[in-house]
């Protein structure tokens, strides 16, 4: 009989000790932010002594490709298609006639880079061939580049807090401990949404020297990488549950709704979607547009 009684107690106390326990159920909403356009790093520009003094009188501007950059077609370097067999393809053609473009249409005549190349079989110098051809000065591309860093640097997460007792989910506040707590856990998942993820970036570094007495006069230098407006919305949810002071993540049973009515038929989207090379080149080309733009933009002030 003192047996069962003990047995009695015990199994009470158990059931009183379970219903007192506090069950919580947090979700951690983690947004990837990158750095706005607008806070992005402006360019260099370094304007040579004898720049205010000349630049009235700069009317026809030969334009010097570097030495070596990434041949490819139009299709290939915006993205749009990808190049089986390239005709007519010129070694950093699309790039730099894009420069050349930006410079006509802010009033300059232009020798393009091409022709400022093919006068090299008869001249000493790059700016002997501009000379040449009556270029008042030469604008010389040191450096024309694409660049990829991994996501992470220079960006943020941006958390934020919920309590998801009972299937509903409401911001919550909480104290220094489970915060850190709960940012720990966030961040194990935060490393595996943006590993592999990549941060793209478009680079020119360029000067512009007088024809007449080899000057470099004006100087120009921006790498321009990936902002949050150009990059996919990333988002981390971590979910977390805790008993009595005891938390470790979790995760939410998904349960689909069940659906009775007949149909009489379905129909599937088809969509082909750009390879990861095609979209990289697609945001380059968008880079190196505002570069270009900048950089004609700034000497043209």
């Amino acid at each position: 009989m003192n047996n069962l009684l003990k047995l009695i107690c015990l199994t009470a106390l158990a059931v009183l000790m379970t219903g007192c326990s506090s069950y919580d159920y947090y979700q951690v909403e983690s947004n990837f932010k990158m750095s706005a356009a607008n806070d992005r790093i402006p360019a260099t520009i370094t304007k040579g002594q004898g720049f205010e003094a000349n630049f009235p009188r700069l009317a026809t501007i030969a334009v010097k490709a570097p030495d070596f950059c990434v041949s490819e077609s139009q299709s290939q370097r915006t993205g749009t298609a990808r190049a089986e067999t390239n005709v007519m393809q010129t070694t950093c053609g699309v790039e730099m006639a894009q420069i050349e473009s930006s410079l006509a249409k802010a009033g300059f005549g232009v020798i393009s880079w091409k022709v400022l190349q093919n006068e090299m079989t008869v001249s000493t110098s790059h700016l002997d061939a501009a000379k040449k051809l009556r270029a008042d000065a030469m604008f010389q591309i040191n450096s024309l580049e694409r660049g990829v860093t991994q996501a992470g640097q220079d960006a943020r997460w941006d958390r934020r807090f919920y309590i998801t007792n009972g299937g509903s989910k409401v911001p919550t506040a909480v104290d220094s401990y489970m915060a850190n707590l709960l940012d720990t856990y966030a961040k194990q998942n935060e490393q595996a949404m943006i590993a592999g993820i990549e941060v793209l970036s478009a680079s020119i570094n360029a000067s512009v020297t007088l024809v007449e007495n080899g000057r470099a006069i004006w100087f120009y230098e921006w790498n321009n990488v990936q902002s949050q407006e150009d990059a996919d919305q990333i988002v981390a949810n971590t979910y977390v549950y805790c008993v009595d002071g005891y938390c470790q993540p979790y995760v939410p049973q998904e349960y689909a709704t069940y659906n009775d009515q007949l149909v009489q038929g379905t129909s599937d989207a088809v969509s082909i979607g750009a390879k990861a090379a095609d979209r990289r080149r697609s945001v380059h080309d968008k880079l190196m547009k505002q570069v270009v733009e900048d950089m004609v933009g700034r000497f043209t002030l």
